[in-house]
């Protein structure tokens, strides 16, 4: 059976490090954190790392744009935040959004 699970959480925390931010930048900040995992057949790495290019599909001809994951890429990069992908070929795919949150 196919299952899709999502987690959301939020973090406090009292400086940003380089993996999140350009330099590191003291806090508070707060990141929303969202996970969205599936038990789908994953994606082999060349389709990893293309899979946000605009047109990139791995549907046939007519089934698909490729512009969905093109889309969310920009709007989450619009608002300074951050989409990662995580495939297993045979397992799974987990898609992690973190967005900074202003305090201000």
């Amino acid at each position: 059976m196919r299952t899709l699970s999502i987690l959301a959480t939020s973090v406090v925390l009292a400086c940003l490090l380089a993996y999140v931010a350009p330099v590191r930048a003291e806090g508070p900040f707060v990141l929303d954190v969202v996970e969205i995992k599936d038990n789908g057949r994953g994606m082999p790495k060349h389709g990893v790392n293309k899979i946000f290019d605009p047109g990139f599909t791995t549907k046939g001809v007519g089934a698909g744009t490729g512009l969905g994951l093109s889309i969310c890429y920009q709007i989450i990069h619009d608002h300074k935040g951050e989409i990662r992908v995580d495939s297993k070929v045979g397992e799974s795919t987990t898609f992690t959004i973190v967005l900074t949150v202003d305090l201000e």
